[in-house]
């Protein structure tokens, strides 16, 4: 079903069908609660789909004529209808079809199903678009499907959480050849697919409806993509911008080949960069104000977005205010699917933040509780699933944690955040083969990365027994988390720079000091003791392995 051309006929399947990818391994949820997680998600990939070929086939329909265009949106329609009974560009194209019939009866029929639906399930009416069609059917008015909006979305609901908005204007085209104007087409749908795979905004179509998008707003943080696609040298070139609507500020502007050739790399590098210019924008605009703090009134989002950039400190100081924030979200909204990650994070990787600190049982199953409850409240955020398998690391449950890691490249790849700690969190599971493919991945994509992404390398290279790789890492980490200096103490021992060596192992000790936990400065040894307790490794011999790393750089366990 899902490798059907997109010019061939509808699959028989889609039509006879409702909700097809429900039934994906079905009678199979049960055997295992990861497994149950996988194939929600695998579910869900397969339904969007499913859903976003169809909503193609939809909007070809206005411009086109004849009784072989009216079938193709007509099965389009009704198969988006299958899979989503909601769905109200489906129901508006039924609607239209069954007035063109002379069938009023069956398209008043369909628009009280889907009022009947929606209110019983989303406590919410159909949009003002529907309204007004079904207005004009009721009082005999002339409809012209050209002049419907079809768009086959959805109306975006009104967020509680205050989570911005990102509007993907349309791209120009101007002066492009008509052979290369489905290329930049295409571009900006792929481009809009990778967006929505970032759970942390709402992404609309600028395109099909923008003065109903842009009316509901004024209340939340909201960004414009314009793009321009023009050709140089033969060559197609697409020209992106980002700005904050509040303020009219350009936040990112970039410019990028779109052939054939570099297409999957050039939307890697866009998507990432426009993430950071986005992510930092915001916590620079919350860092000023009131000199950052974060109030009880904030919206959930603010408060949330403070506590991420908190925790990217990775100091004991910045994670107790950070767990802080967390606490009164969660209090406020515990529907909110990434306050319940973020829970988890905290109370799985509290162990490498304090130096000192001893991992406590009741952590690791808060950590699981709030992990699961994450993947009920967001079964397509990346972040719930790289969250899930740090708990499951925590309690030794290695093969649930790198199923947990796949699920969440497999939803988005184009975070690097997720995409660093899930290598690094495979290189624990002893998958060390896996970890090193995905980083050399990142590396080939020409992802940016920020100081704690490098630390988190470093330590994966290490336990990858990349030596070399580990240094290069450790030394762009800028002594950021995870303790980069010891890591590349341990890899220049390996490489017999002694030095080197003497150098970084001082600077682990000086930094660990500082932040330990406790009113008695530590010797070098119960540094040493802490930090072997922590490492979370599947097999004896990586553990033995660090143990005599350690050794060869001047660190002996107490």
């Amino acid at each position: 079903v899902l490798e059907f051309d997109a010019d061939a006929p509808i699959t028989p399947i889609l039509l006879q069908r409702s909700d097809i990818s429900s039934t994906l391994l079905l009678g199979f949820e049960d055997l295992d609660e990861a497994f149950h997680s996988w194939v929600l998600s695998q579910r869900q990939i397969m339904h969007d789909r499913l859903v976003a070929d169809l909503e193609d086939r939809l909007a070809q329909r206005p411009g086109r004529t004849g009784p072989e265009a009216i079938q193709t949106a007509r099965n389009a329609a009704l198969a988006l209808s299958n899979l989503d009974p909601t769905h109200e560009g489906a129901c508006r194209e039924l609607m239209l079809q069954h007035v063109r019939a002379g069938d009023i009866g069956s398209a008043l029929k369909r628009y009280n199903r889907l009022w009947s639906l929606l209110e019983n399930d989303f406590d919410m009416e159909p949009s003002d678009e529907t309204k007004t069609l079904v207005a004009l059917i009721k009082s005999g008015a002339e409809t012209n499907r050209d002049d419907a909006d079809i768009s086959g979305t959805t109306e975006n609901k009104w967020s509680p959480f205050g989570t911005p908005h990102l509007i993907i204007d349309a791209f120009s085209d101007t002066g492009v050849p008509d052979a290369q104007k489905f290329m930049a087409r295409a571009f900006r749908h792929q481009f809009m697919s990778s967006l929505l795979k970032f759970r942390e905004w709402q992404v609309l179509d600028g395109e099909r409806s923008p003065d109903r998008q842009r009316a509901v707003l004024p209340t939340v943080p909201t960004y414009t993509v314009s793009g321009e696609a023009f050709q140089k040298e033969n060559v197609l070139h697409v020209a992106l911008s980002v700005r904050d609507m509040a303020t009219d500020a350009i936040l990112w502007s970039e410019e990028s080949q779109a052939n054939l050739e570099t297409w999957p790399r050039t939307l890697k590098q866009l998507v990432q960069k426009l993430a950071v210019a986005i992510n930092i924008h915001s916590a620079a605009a919350r860092a000023g104000s009131k000199a950052g703090e974060t109030t009880e009134s904030s919206p959930v989002y603010d408060r949330w977005m403070q506590g991420r950039r908190l925790m990217h400190l990775w100091t004991p100081t910045s994670w107790s205010e950070a767990g802080e924030i967390f606490a009164s979200v969660m209090q406020d909204q515990p529907d909110f699917a990434p306050v319940h990650s973020s829970l988890s994070f905290y109370s799985s990787l509290k162990r490498f933040v304090y130096p000192g600190f001893v991992q406590e049982t009741e952590l690791s199953t808060l950590a699981l509780d709030h992990a699961k409850r994450s993947i009920e409240l967001g079964p397509r955020d990346a972040k719930s699933y790289q969250a899930s398998g740090w708990a499951h690391i925590t309690v030794g449950e290695f093969e649930r944690a790198s199923l947990c890691f796949g699920t969440a490249e497999t939803l988005n790849e184009n975070d690097i955040g997720v995409a660093i700690s899930s290598a690094l969190g495979l290189a624990y599971c002893g998958e060390t083969e896996e970890a090193m493919r995905r980083l050399e991945k990142f590396q080939d994509a020409g992802f940016t990365y920020q100081s704690l992404h490098w630390s988190c390398e470093a330590a994966c290279r290490f336990i990858c027994r990349d030596y070399s790789g580990t240094i290069w890492a450790a030394a762009k980490a800028n002594e950021a988390a995870f303790y980069p200096q010891v890591w590349a103490a341990m890899a220049f021992a390996q490489l017999g720079n002694t030095r080197a060596t003497r150098r970084e192992t001082n600077m682990f000790i000086s930094a660990a000091r500082e932040n330990w936990l406790g009113d008695v400065v530590p010797q070098p040894e119960d540094i040493t003791r802490w930090f072997l307790s922590v490492q979370p490794f599947r097999k004896p011999a990586d553990f033995f392995h660090m143990k005599h790393c350690l050794q060869q750089a001047g660190l002996e366990a107490r």
